[in-house]
């Protein structure tokens, strides 16, 4: 092949990254009108992270500890503070999900026409304790791992890949701080 035939491939490749968004985040947050909170607010666990039930089978204990040292860190980053239940102005509660899709391809650049990939998404809300009604939530999701390839022609063949399964837990938890409604201590 040439060297202007892979300058070709490296570029389509950039373009399949942008595009795609490989390894981004995509945050949703829906919020009780003038919900806000003041940095130095304390919050705590209500329940342990839930696993749900989305179109796969979840049973990752160890990632559900993993979500709760990240959420821990990066809270106390932006000056929240943890106490136990019944003493904090905030209650948290966490789901992780997992669920399959597919996009087509353009089979003019590819000799695939499809790919199936697991997607993930994470959910943090909070309420004002005491007040269910004064709720934030957000929800990130991102691209966890390529799961087959179909290719094209008179018989369609998927091929399985053997990719890991790979959770950004810090830059899921990242993302969906960023659109914390905080405000200044008064």
């Amino acid at each position: 092949m040439s060297a202007n035939g892979r300058g070709r491939r490296s570029v389509l490749a950039a373009l399949a990254v942008a595009t795609f968004g490989f390894g981004c985040a995509n945050v949703r947050t829906v919020a009780a009108p003038g919900f806000a909170i003041e940095e130095g607010s304390t919050y705590a666990w209500v329940a342990v992270p839930i696993l749900e039930a989305g179109s796969l089978a979840l049973d990752d204990e160890a990632l559900l500890d993993d979500l709760r040292a990240v959420v821990d860190a990066r809270f106390t980053e932006l000056g929240l503070v943890r106490r136990p239940r019944g003493s904090a102005d905030y209650e948290l509660r966490a789901r992780v999900r997992i669920d399959k899709a597919q996009r087509d391809l353009d089979t003019e650049f590819s000799m695939y026409v499809a790919e199936q990939y697991e997607v993930g998404s994470l959910t943090l809300e909070l309420d004002r304790a005491g007040d269910p009604a004064q709720h934030w939530e957000g929800t990130a999701t991102e691209e966890l791992r390529l799961v087959a390839v179909v290719s094209g022609g008179v018989i369609a063949t998927r091929t399985f890949t053997d990719e890991e399964r790979e959770w950004d837990l810090e830059g899921l938890v990242r993302d969906i701080a960023a659109h914390l409604p905080l405000v200044p201590a008064r």
